[in-house]
C-alpha cells in the first residue's frame, strides 16, 4: 500500500506542499501500516482478531454454529438438540414391583449432538455429546385401563442416579382416564452423560400406560398420537 509520503509525490510538484504532507505522513503513516484494538493488518483490509479484548477463534465457522466466548476466545460452536418420540404403548409398573419404566423414544425426528441410546432393552437413554447446560422436556399421553385412581410419579436420572427436585405426581381418577402432563427440566450436564425420563404408579388395581394412539385415515384424518415425546437442547455452557 502506497504510504502518504508516495501520494504526495505522485500528485504534487510543489516543494513546500510535499513538506507539509510529508509531516502529515509521518504522524499518519503508523496508522495505514496496521490497525489497533480489537483489529489487526492493514487499515484497507483489517481483521477482526478480538470481540471487546477477547481473542476470536481463527476456525472457519460451520453453517447455522454461532460465535460463542469458552472462556479464553470467541469460537464458532454449533447448536445441539434432539427431538424423539415414541410411537408405541409403554405400561408403568407399580412401585411395589421394584423397577420403574424409563421411557423409550425409538423414533429420532431431529437430531444434532444429542442421541437416544439402547439401556440394553430399549432406547431409553438421551445422551448429550458435549458438555453444557441443557433444557430437557417431555410430554407424555397417560392413560388408565381398570381401578378407579392412580397416582403417577415421574422424574428423571442422569446416569442411572435419581435427581433430587425432579419429581412430579399426576393423579388420574377413573378407569379411562387420561391426561396429558409436559415438565421442563434446567441440568448442566458433562459430555456424555446421559438422562431417562422414569416412570411409576402406586396403585395394584389399576394398569396405567404410556398411551400410542395409531392414525385414522378419515374423514376426518389424523395423524398418530406418540406415547411420549422428549426434547434436549443446549441453552448454555
Amino acid at each position: 500500500m502506497a504510504t502518504l509520503k508516495q501520494l504526495s509525490r505522485i500528485f504534487s510538484e510543489d516543494d513546500s506542499l510535499n513538506r507539509v504532507q510529508d509531516q502529515i505522513a509521518s504522524a499518519l503513516n503508523p496508522i495505514l501500516r496496521g490497525v489497533k484494538g480489537d483489529l489487526s493488518g492493514p487499515l484497507e483490509s483489517p481483521t477482526v482478531a478480538k470481540l471487546q479484548g477477547y481473542p476470536v477463534s481463527n476456525v472457519a465457522p460451520a453453517y447455522g454454529e454461532s460465535l460463542v466466548y469458552n472462556g479464553s476466545q470467541w469460537t464458532p460452536t454449533p447448536s445441539v438438540y434432539g427431538s424423539f418420540v415414541s410411537r408405541v404403548t409403554q405400561t408403568i409398573p407399580l412401585f411395589s414391583a421394584g423397577t420403574p419404566l424409563a421411557a423409550a423414544a425409538e423414533v429420532v425426528s431431529l437430531s444434532k449432538g444429542v442421541s437416544v441410546e439402547s439401556n440394553s432393552t430399549n432406547l431409553t437413554r438421551f445422551t448429550v455429546a458435549t458438555a453444557g447446560v441443557y433444557e430437557l422436556s417431555f410430554s407424555a399421553q397417560l392413560t388408565l385401563s381398570g381401578g378407579t385412581k392412580t397416582e403417577i410419579y415421574n422424574w428423571i436420572r442422569v446416569n442411572g442416579a435419581d435427581v433430587d427436585d425432579t419429581s412430579s405426581l399426576i393423579e388420574l381418577g377413573n378407569n379411562n382416564g387420561a391426561n396429558i402432563p409436559y415438565n421442563s427440566f434446567i441440568l448442566s450436564l458433562e459430555a456424555n452423560q446421559y438422562v431417562e425420563f422414569m416412570f411409576a404408579a402406586d396403585t395394584v388395581a389399576a394398569t396405567p400406560s404410556l398411551t400410542a394412539v395409531p392414525a385414522v385415515v378419515g374423514p376426518p384424518a389424523r395423524p398418530l398420537d406418540p406415547s411420549i415425546i422428549v426434547n434436549v437442547k443446549r441453552v448454555g455452557f
